[in-house]
């Protein structure tokens, strides 16, 4: 019920800032999936959850995704989120008007590499527009694409630790390019929420 209650508080933040509504909200207990929590889960002291949302402004989506705990954020939780916002800032630094997708997926790679030695780190770069995920420019799964980086284009960071049994720890923000680079445009804090 208080993550229900959770996410309608977000929907109804959303409105007055200016958004029509929202685009999709899912939400995580412990191992479920995003998209098809189940019914019935009771969550119990350090159960991390997921929730994933976006709104919708002037026809355009959005997407962040935050944790929330309940208690305390147990130490390996925190240091996986720190490792997964370290990327996304490597992520963010890279993208300027005119750089490619390729490179930037490169720097994206060489970050998680050099983090590697602590943990596995799977970053995503994807565009939001009309639809919520349009394209990927950064995956470590696939080619990167010669096509650059202009400015005004809207774009989602996010990057994730796979972290048994809560599935993967990580953070994901929506972002515009800026004439001097990348900027966040989600406002939420950047951290585990603690309940």
């Amino acid at each position: 019920m208080k993550l229900r209650l959770a996410a309608s508080k977000f929907v109804l933040n959303v409105i007055p800032e200016g958004a029509f509504g929202w685009d999709h909200t899912t939400i995580s207990v412990g191992s479920s999936d995003p998209e098809a929590p189940g019914k019935g889960i009771k969550m119990k002291g350090n159960d991390v959850v997921r929730l994933d949302m976006g709104a919708i402004y002037k026809g355009y989506c959005s997407d962040v995704s935050r944790h929330v705990v309940l208690d305390e954020v147990p130490q390996k939780v925190r240091e996986a989120f720190d490792v997964a916002t370290e990327v996304q800032q490597a992520c963010v630094d890279a993208i300027q008007p005119g750089t490619s997708f390729a490179e930037s997926n490169k720097i994206a790679l060489e970050a998680c590499r050099k983090l590697s030695r602590r943990m596995p780190v799977f970053p995503i770069g994807h565009s939001v527009g009309i639809q919520t995920e349009e394209f990927h420019f950064i995956h470590p799964l696939q080619k990167a694409s010669d096509r650059t980086y202009r400015e005004n284009m809207v774009l989602d960071i996010e990057v994730w630790v796979p972290f048994p049994p809560f599935r993967a720890i990580g953070n994901e923000d929506t972002y515009i390019v800026t004439r001097s680079g990348c900027k966040r445009i989600s406002k939420l804090e950047q951290d585990i929420f603690v309940k």
